[in-house]
């Protein structure tokens, strides 16, 4: 028998170069823990900062988001026309990223590269959404000197 744990929770973001994107499929491992497959998914489109002034830059509040889901009750869930194992998902996921808007690099003493963030939130859940377990997003990566 199989006990599902309700307050499974994780968070890690690391960069494109770390282990190519192995260290990718690990985490969407741990995410999938149990054997879990998606069956849906959506995709949150960035937020922004209202602009201060008109020639100001827009600012990146919350990144885009891709969220997997393993229940038709997902909100705003779309229906995948087969279940995603982790390797499926972190495979979609990696490409999903390649073409996301990162925002402005941080500005800091040290460097920053592409990078990625893979978490859920409390209970397990995305967005309060006890049908989704996992969020993928951009995120910077910073290198200190």
């Amino acid at each position: 028998m199989t006990l599902a744990m309700d307050n499974f929770r994780f968070d890690v973001t690391a960069w494109h170069g770390h282990l190519d994107f192995d260290l990718l499929r690990v985490v969407m491992r741990v995410a999938f823990a149990g054997d879990k497959h998606a069956t849906h998914y959506r995709v949150e489109p960035a937020t922004l900062v209202k602009k201060a002034e008109p020639r100001q830059q827009p600012q990146i509040e919350r990144p885009a988001r891709l969220i997997f889901g393993w229940h038709e009750s997902m909100k705003g869930g779309v229906k995948l026309p087969f279940k995603l194992d982790y390797i499926a998902a972190a495979d979609w996921a990696e490409r999903w990223l390649a073409e996301q808007d990162y925002g402005p690099e941080p500005d800091h003493d040290g460097s920053n590269s592409k990078g990625w963030r893979v978490y859920n939130e409390d209970w397990g859940h995305v967005d309060g959404c006890g049908y989704s377990f996992c969020a993928v997003q951009p995120d910077w990566a910073m290198h200190g000197k």
